[in-house]
């Protein structure tokens, strides 16, 4: 899994997606936390950030997902790739980091929010 994290997170699920869930948009390009009410809308002019945490051999695992919306801005992305590592570095660099393009959501990453809505434009 962590030679190839983006690969495995893919092609095999970590886990049944009943972990922890936190999600974050990037708005003026910094987190602002997103309503669990609201988790698995997403919207084509955002990026967000979706920290997945889970539990394996009793200790926690982390997936940081990083969801970019096909009419994002080039400083909504580059600010979401930059946030990612400040969110890694909280988790003392445990997160795997796994970019997703709108319209390639992996199925753990589907699974998570039980499906997804997505938005063509922003919010």
């Amino acid at each position: 899994l962590y030679a190839r994290p983006e690969l495995a997170a893919e092609q095999r699920m970590v886990d049944d997606a009943s972990g922890k869930v936190e999600v974050w948009r990037i708005e003026n390009l910094e987190l602002n936390d997103v309503e669990p009410k609201s988790y698995g809308q997403f919207y084509g002019g955002d990026c967000y950030l979706i920290l997945y945490t889970y539990i394996k051999s009793g200790k926690p695992n982390y997936l940081l997902y990083m969801w970019l919306g096909r009419h994002a801005s080039q400083d909504e992305i580059t600010a979401c790739a930059y946030q990612a590592v400040e969110l890694d570095r909280r988790y003392n660099d445990q997160p795997v980091q796994i970019r997703v393009t709108m319209g390639k959501e992996p199925k753990h990453l589907q699974a998570i929010f039980k499906g997804m809505i997505i938005y063509e434009g922003g919010t």
